[in-house]
């Protein structure tokens, strides 16, 4: 059977982790280990894991005494893994059950596969479900690779000896680090597989300075989230949830936006996205 190591770095992650560590050890494939990286937090996160640690023997805990940062921890635990296959999670997402097994099964049925990612489900900061994630099939995902990352990191599978083969995370670059990698992953031949199913539910975090930036008000938050279910083609229904959360222009703004056919809408923001590139 083929054995998995998941990995998840955790940086003051305690809302949500309790939760994102059960969603792993609850899942249908049993054969894994999960190697979790305490990253230097100064919150509770390091005494949950110790707690999941003692009742799990599957948890292996490393506890950062300062914080390194993501690619760098996800790198060490990539070296120490013991899995043929590296299945990544984040601290604040949530796998569903048979999201190891479904990606088990996309290597045994290809042994040429190399790298494997799933569709997702965004989550708001209460679990409640904002919309099924949008991206463009396998071909246009990787044809769009050099531009705009459509593969959603917490939901990816890699053979171990494609990092071993061509490199781990460049420590310089975050958070262009796992773009960065894909590339250069595909410029080496790797064989991708994407499974369209949503096997992970994708939390749009208002701590996450990745998304939305530190201290940013509700309302922000709010504009944020319907922003992305716009962008997931999710439609005037789900919008209209977070858009009486919304002051009257951004509302507006956002109504004129969903009128706009959703191919074009992402048409022009990939010709931004290129020409964002070119610039540089």
């Amino acid at each position: 059977m083929i054995s998995v190591s998941v990995i998840m770095a955790v940086y003051n992650g305690e809302d949500y982790l309790a939760t994102a560590i059960e969603s792993i050890l609850n899942q249908s494939f049993r054969d894994f280990e999960f190697i979790i990286a305490n990253d230097g937090s100064s919150d509770n996160s390091l005494n949950i894991l110790e707690h999941y640690a003692k009742i799990d023997n599957r948890i292996v805990v490393i506890n950062n005494k300062l914080n390194i940062g993501l690619p760098a921890s996800l790198n060490h635990l990539i070296t120490i893994a013991k899995g043929m296959l590296i299945a990544r999670m984040d601290h604040d997402d949530i796998a569903k059950n048979n999201r190891l097994a479904r990606e088990v099964e996309e290597f045994e049925s290809d042994p040429l596969v190399d790298f494997v990612f799933s569709g997702t489900t965004l989550i708001d900061h209460n679990s409640e479900t904002i919309c099924e994630s949008w991206r463009p099939p396998l071909k246009k995902v990787l044809d769009y690779l050099p531009y705009c990352n459509f593969i959603p990191h917490p939901t990816v599978m890699i053979k171990k000896e494609l990092f071993i083969k061509n490199g781990f995370y460049r420590t310089d670059i975050y958070p262009k680090d796992d773009m960065e990698l894909w590339n250069r992953f595909k410029k080496t031949g790797a064989k991708f597989s994407y499974i369209r199913q949503s096997l992970l539910y994708y939390r749009i975090n208002p701590k996450s300075s990745q998304q939305i930036g530190d201290g940013y008000a509700n309302e922000i938050y709010y504009l944020y989230i319907a922003q992305v279910a716009l962008g997931n083609n999710a439609g005037i229904k789900i919008l209209k949830k977070y858009l009486v959360k919304l002051d009257y222009k951004n509302s507006l703004m956002l109504i004129l936006k969903n009128l706009v056919p959703f191919s074009l809408f992402t048409r022009y923001y990939l010709y931004k996205l290129k020409k964002n590139l070119k610039d540089l």
